[in-house]
């Protein structure tokens, strides 16, 4: 499970090592060993090659290379299928290794914990990637599909099994006997009859593991590792066995570089989904069957892009620390990535791009006013506030270098203007009008501008600039968000808000205006879509589903089907595209910050 740096640290099984210094990795190998009924063996006599998946800790000497690779997959890697069992729908039971001294997020299940890590990661868009790696072998088809999470279990293990140096052939025995003894739950079947039960151990601190020659939190040790049982009453067992990680413990360093929480989450990423993609690693010596999904250089999935930390977005908005996953599709490391843009904030944001590399992101703050972070080649720049006194989420668009249009509505419920012009803002300006929303803006050409929002009569009105301030018209509708805008061309623009019945509605003009036409889903409760476009006849629109998760729907050429980007959103989105191919998205999370989301070739954080 990790990018080895020498072939000859692949062993037997998966197994993620401690780095030393640098919170990372893991090695391709290390799973069940000493296995009751035909596990494996950890014997570096088998040599190099043999299915390893680690966690390593390193020498600094060897630090550059693991630094370079936590950018990117290292070249040429693939996952091939060898065939052997893949998890169906994952059932993780997290099981306490006894009494002892743990994590506090260990042994809770309120959140943040690990038990609502595994709640929410086992159901999420962090899942659905890995449905690339559906297998079909003797054991038939196999589906990965979202998973569950049982429950946690504290167990009193043997005192010959519970030792302060507990080795894989005691952590083995103590877990075939308290299945056999219905502590712990059989191992959940899938319909073709293979096991989709994952044990998650974990170990208070204090306690030192062994995996044949390896052993936990050392120098050269791990941080984590799965394994396999042939059969424990029929049936195969899979495992990960998790060392306590506080301070003391050896593996508060090397084992990732977030908080001893955020460590322990991502390792146990590393672990779940390599347990999912390669389930019976711990059956076998050499590379082939009954391997499922491995590379023969670098190792299980999580190897590939080991410790490449990411952010996923879990239930209730709760953000956990995982580990990105190889895609063979993506022919990268890939996650369900969200970063947080920080702040206090009490709506959604609104943004622009007035060039290449250039993001102005405005969001209403807990005093009303409105606050502005921009971002171009220096990085993101701190909060500033823009005054005024908003009552809706700001909306935001650029016709020329150096130039934004701000807009929000007051509590007069007139929309109000502030535009950025010459290297200054100038003051705040009312367009007037009584409207019931936010507004929505988008500009064809330079000094062109319209304004769109939903009066009290429900209905989309319009208001334009092009040398002269039009009146305001009505587009008709009976709507229940805020609207969205977006232009590809000159005299085209795209409009788009949610209608009474909860689907995404589209109006589009062309020279004159289109009639209102449904384009399907079900949008949350007056949530309002956003929506950008890169070329000529490209638009993505984007909305919060029932699930509070982003959702989003592309026309190019023609509508496709909507598909989850996941997060948990408490406000509408908005979306914007500053060159071909790429799409900054920001949402506010249940924490009241911004969240933020860019598709650059493929959707990254």
């Amino acid at each position: 499970m990790r990018r080895t740096l020498e072939r000859s640290l692949f062993r037997h099984g998966s197994v993620v090592f401690a780095l030393s210094g640098l919170a990372l990795a893991a090695a391709p190998g290390c799973s069940s060993a000493d296995a009751p009924e035909g596990g494996s063996t950890d014997d570096p006599s088998k040599g190099p090659g043999a299915p390893l998946g680690v966690m390593r800790r390193v020498d600094t000497s060897d630090q550059p290379r693991l630094r370079e690779h936590l950018a990117n997959a290292p070249p040429g890697a693939h996952l091939s299928n060898f065939g052997g069992r893949v998890i169906s729908n994952v059932q993780v039971v997290q099981v306490l290794y006894g009494t002892g001294s743990y994590l506090p997020q260990v042994t809770s299940t309120a959140a943040p914990s690990m038990a609502t890590f595994y709640q929410s990661a086992t159901n999420s868009t962090y899942f659905d990637m890995f449905s690339e790696y559906n297998t079909s072998g003797a054991h038939g088809f196999q589906a990965i599909g979202r998973g569950s999470f049982w429950g946690q279990v504290q167990i009193t293990p043997a005192a010959a099994n519970n030792g302060s140096t507990i080795t894989d052939a005691n952590i083995q025995a103590e877990l075939a006997a308290q299945i056999t003894a219905g502590v712990l739950p059989r191992p959940q079947l899938d319909a073709g009859g293979n096991s989709n039960t994952y044990y998650a151990i974990f170990f208070p601190h204090g306690k030192r593991l062994t995996l044949n020659s390896l052993t936990s939190c050392v120098p050269s040790g791990f941080c984590a590792y799965h394994g396999t049982i042939a059969s424990v009453g029929g049936r195969e067992v899979y495992y990960g066995v998790h060392p306590d990680l506080q301070v003391g413990s050896g593996c508060e360093v090397g084992c990732g570089t977030s908080t001893t929480f955020g460590n322990q989450t991502s390792v146990a990423s590393h672990e779940l989904v390599e347990a999912t993609t390669d389930a019976e690693v711990g059956l076998t010596t050499v590379i082939a069957p009954p391997l499922a999904w491995y590379d023969p250089t670098y190792g299980e999935i999580g190897d590939i892009c080991t410790q490449q930390q990411t952010t996923m977005v879990g239930n209730g908005g709760v953000p956990y620390t995982v580990q990105r996953e190889f895609s063979n599709s993506a022919n990268d490391c890939i996650g369900q990535d969200w970063e947080s843009m920080g702040g206090s904030l009490t709506s959604g944001p609104g943004v622009s791009s007035w060039g290449s590399g250039r993001l102005d992101m405005f969001a209403r703050g807990t005093d009303n006013a409105v606050w502005h972070r921009w971002f171009d080649v220096g990085g993101w720049r701190d909060w500033e506030s823009m005054g005024g006194t908003a009552a809706s989420d700001p909306a935001a668009v650029s016709w020329s270098n150096g130039h934004v249009d701000l807009l929000v509505r007051r509590s007069d419920n007139a929309i109000w203007r502030r535009v950025f012009d010459g290297g200054v803002w100038h003051d705040w300006e009312s367009l007037g009008g009584n409207v019931a929303s936010g507004p929505a803006a988008s500009s064809w050409g330079f000094g062109r501008l319209d304004i769109f929002t939903r009066g009290f009569d429900n209905a989309i009105w319009h208001k334009s600039f092009d040398g002269g301030w039009s009146g305001w018209e009505s587009l008709g509708g009976t709507m229940t968000s805020d609207p969205a805008a977006v232009s590809w061309g000159s005299g085209r623009i795209d409009l788009f808000a949610r209608g009474s019945d909860g689907s995404l509605q589209h109006k589009a003009f062309d020279g004159t205006w289109s009639g209102w036409e449904s384009l399907g889903g079900v949008l949350a409760s007056g949530s309002g879509p956003a929506v950008s476009s890169w070329a000529p006849g490209r638009l993505d629109v984007f909305a919060r589903g029932l699930d509070n998760a982003l959702w989003h729907k592309t026309f190019a050429g023609t509508w496709l089907g909507w598909e989850s980007l996941g997060g948990w959103l408490t406000s509408d989105p908005d979306a914007v595209s500053w060159g071909n191919g790429r799409i900054d998205v920001f949402a506010r999370n249940a924490d009241t910050a911004i969240w933020h989301k860019w598709f650059d070739v493929r959707w990254m954080h």
